[in-house]
């Protein structure tokens, strides 16, 4: 059996789906120079500048956590949405729907490095975007 590591955190969970990118990858055009650029842009907006921001990302969904609920972190999380934002719309020509929700959620991280984050701040961020009928 694999090892597990727990961690339990109180913090913000940003949600956002790439509207349109899923069509991109089903049509094929570029997919590998696309994702590859969308994989560059979150890293670049959460882990290069940040100490505090983690990401797990899968097909056109993306989860970005703090580590903790202060205030710092929160604007963190917002600069690197917006920069997010701003670089998918510029550079790939996709757009995001998102949003933002505070609570304890738990992290497990196995020897593969397989990650797995569940909670309800989470499932209230997915919750909210889906409501949505807007960007942004």
């Amino acid at each position: 059996m694999k090892d597990h590591y727990i961690t339990e955190i109180e913090g913000f969970i940003g949600y956002f789906d790439l509207l349109g990118f899923s069509e991109s990858i089903r049509s094929g055009e570029n997919f590998i120079k696309k994702i590859s650029k969308y994989n560059e842009i979150l890293y670049e907006a959460v882990e290069v500048d940040s100490k505090n921001l983690e990401y797990v990302f899968f097909s056109d969904s993306v989860i970005i956590n703090s580590k903790g609920k202060s205030e710092e972190e929160l604007i963190e999380l917002i600069w690197a949405l917006s920069e997010i934002l701003y670089r998918l719309l510029i550079e790939l020509n996709v757009v995001i729907c998102g949003c933002i929700s505070i609570g304890k959620f738990t992290k497990i991280v196995d020897d593969n490095n397989n990650v797995m984050i569940t909670g309800s701040p989470i499932l209230e961020a997915v919750h909210y975007e889906k409501k949505k009928n807007r960007i942004g």
